[in-house]
Formats: C-alpha cells, structure tokens, sequence
C-alpha cells in the first residue's frame, strides 16, 4: 500500500497526509461514512482495518441484484480507492480554496493519471471495476453505492486524466478556469454518476 500511495503523488512537494487505520468501533465514533470505504477526514485519510463479514454480504448481494458478478474480490476495488482518498487529502492541503467538486474532479483525474504512469495494472484494474460498478445504478448512502460512486466519477474522468495532470500546478484561478467547462459537462449533483462526499 505504501509504494501504491507514493506513486500517487500528484503535486510537487506534496503535504503530509496520515492515513488512520480503524476497526469499526473506532470509525463510528470519528465519522459518519460507510464503514469499508476510505473516507476523508479533516485532511487525513481513514481506513478500515478489515470488512465485516455483513459488509462483504452486502457488496456482493448489490451485484447479484444488478445481475452483474464482481471483475474480482470487493476488497481490490475498496483498496484502489484509497489511492484516489489520498489524492483528494493532498489537493486538500496544497489547494484549500478548490470548492469540493471541484477537488473530487481533479483528484480523480490525478489519481487516474497516476496510475496508468505508474501502475498500468492498476489502472486496468480500476477500468474494468468501473465498467461493472456502474451496474449497480446507485441511488442510496451504503457501501456499495458510495463505491460505485467513486467508480462512476473515475469513468467520467478517465478522458480528461492527462488535462488534470497539466493544470494541477496552475495558479488557483486559471486552474479553476480551466475545470468549468468540464465541470458544466458532469451529471448535475445528487445525479447516479456524481459523488455525495464533502
């Protein structure tokens, strides 16, 4: 995990992130989010020690429902969004005036960019989670639909990943310039395709 998060690190000199690894009871009492899913948290980044068996049932029953079998076991896709976590905590830090949407956006496209540098596998790996993710027409607040979410985003952003890498060094106005338009293209907020994260 630590060589996979390295290879993440989208900006020049980049902040400190601490990623906190959690069992259930210590996550319920520092945030509301999906236990299972890395979460941000004040800047850093909260992780789950391991998965409930209830959780695992939970995930797997969401695409059995949808008709679809998962591309491998559920816990590959939740640690890939740990990367995409850690970018969003390292945007957070190095770009504190980005409105949340526009963070998420970016941080995507960056981690997106990342991986396919750094970690062809990995991306191919994230693609095809995507494609099935997006079976699961998320409309809840669970763990399965937080996840396909994040997947749902990453899609969108996937043609845009190489553009995100070239402006995330742009001054806080040109670099917000250059995300509108795009911005204006994504699914409007609270759509299937746009995440509901803070």
């Amino acid at each position: 995990m630590r060589d996979y998060l390295l290879g993440l690190s989208p900006l020049p000199n980049p902040s400190r992130v601490t990623l906190f690894v959690l069992d259930e009871g210590e996550w319920r009492r520092r945030s509301r989010k999906p236990f299972g899913l890395a979460a941000l948290e004040r800047g850093d980044v909260l992780v789950p020690l391991s998965l409930s068996e209830r959780a695992l049932f939970a995930l797997l029953r969401a695409f059995t429902r949808a008709g679809v079998s998962p591309p491998g076991p559920v816990t590959e896709a939740l640690d890939l969004v740990i990367g995409e976590r850690y970018v969003e905590a390292l945007l957070m830090r190095a770009r504190p005036k980005l409105k949340s949407k526009e963070r998420q956006v970016l941080a995507s496209g960056l981690w997106l960019f990342a991986l396919k540098k750094n970690d062809p596998e990995g991306h191919r790996r994230l693609e095809l989670w995507a494609k099935r993710l997006l079976s699961l027409s998320p409309k809840g607040r669970g763990l399965a639909d937080e996840l396909a979410l994040v997947f749902a985003l990453a899609r969108l952003c996937l043609p845009e990943a190489e553009r995100c890498a070239e402006v995330a060094g742009y001054p806080e106005g040109e670099l917000r310039a250059m995300l509108e338009p795009w911005l204006r293209s994504l699914p409007p907020a609270g759509s299937p395709a746009t995440p509901s994260r803070g």
